[in-house]
């Protein structure tokens, strides 16, 4: 497997709707995947991204869109052939995500600058939302109508962008009973959901008019996992069922990679399960994306990526020797 570095001008026979999977992390890497099994297959020149850490990419009106720590974007329509340029100040974006109805891609600094763009090429900041602190994860998730990120200075709090950058922020005491650190939030199976410390769920409806979370309640709470918590999780439409996934202390796994599923959003196991004797001790997740057309899971870690068929076995991808940020999927 050969390290796609990022880049313009590159020849490709690939067609536009190819890669089903692009990962984006550290060292200004993109690995691609066709099936979801192999990663791969060549590496092109002319390298725009450089060594800068590609912290978000996402993929949206027939493109893949990236951002980086040091205000560089970029934008592919196969995976493969890159075209990048620098928003002007110093950014470091966090994470990238679409909102359909409108066609919009929305990207989001460590200081929750905000930055719109209808073409991936031409970005416009907008007014940020009041007091939402730093965002230290580098994960969002959008319905049709609305973004929503986790994590703040402090950890309790999410906060939202919506069609029509509107901001909103929303507090810890909107979550049930989840609160600490959370880690994770997202839109499945037409709900949000969001994975705090301890694997703790919460979950919400989604206001059909605004695409905003309505109200939120806590459906797995745990007090024997005392650290880590969830980072990322997904719907797997082909087995009907939820996936949480980061790391914890259970049962001596200290800071080991872990996951819990279920197929009632409202129900979850008490304990989740280690990946140590998978993915290695000390290996932690940072995102988790799934093809629905493939039926194909991929965990990115700090180590590079793994694929699985099942939930259950976990096979390396690639080993970035770094951390792989988010992964973007296709179809």
């Amino acid at each position: 497997m050969i390290l796609l570095m990022a880049a313009a001008g590159a020849s490709s026979s690939v067609t536009p709707t190819a890669v089903k999977f692009a990962a984006a992390g550290h060292f200004g890497a993109i690995y691609v995947s066709e099936d979801g099994l192999t990663w791969n297959t060549q590496s092109v020149t002319g390298v725009t991204f450089g060594n800068t850490d590609i912290h978000g990419i996402v993929w949206g009106a027939g493109k893949f869109v990236a951002v980086t720590a040091n205000s560089m974007v970029g934008y592919s329509t196969n995976g493969y052939n890159w075209n990048c340029s620098t928003i002007a100040g110093n950014h470091n974006f966090r994470s990238v995500a679409y909102i359909s109805s409108v066609g919009k891609f929305i990207a989001v600094t460590s200081t929750t600058a905000l930055f719109y763009s209808v073409d991936a090429v031409n970005w416009t900041q907008f007014a940020a939302p009041a007091a939402p602190g730093n965002l230290y994860n580098w994960t969002s998730a959008s319905s049709p109508k609305a973004v929503v990120y986790p994590n703040d200075s402090s950890g309790t709090r999410l906060f939202a962008v919506d069609s029509n950058n509107v901001t909103s922020t929303i507090p810890s005491a909107g979550f049930g009973g989840l609160y600490n650190y959370l880690g994770s939030v997202a839109f499945v199976n037409n709900h949000w959901m969001c994975g705090g410390q301890a694997f703790k769920v919460s979950t919400s409806p989604v206001d059909s008019s605004t695409g905003l979370p309505t109200g939120w309640t806590l459906v797995r709470d745990q007090t024997t996992l005392t650290t880590g918590g969830i980072r990322a999780m997904t719907y797997d439409t082909s087995r009907g069922m939820y996936i949480a996934v980061g790391s914890g202390t259970n049962s001596g796994n200290n800071g080991d990679a872990m996951i819990n599923k279920t197929t009632n959003i409202n129900s979850w196991p008490a304990t989740p399960t280690s990946l140590a004797s998978q993915l290695g001790s000390g290996v932690s997740i940072n995102c988790v994306s799934i093809s629905p057309s493939l039926g194909i899971g991929v965990v990115g870690t700090s180590q590079g990526a793994y694929y699985t068929t099942d939930w259950v076995t976990f096979t390396q991808a690639f080993n970035l020797g770094g951390d792989i940020f988010n992964i973007a999927v296709s179809s």
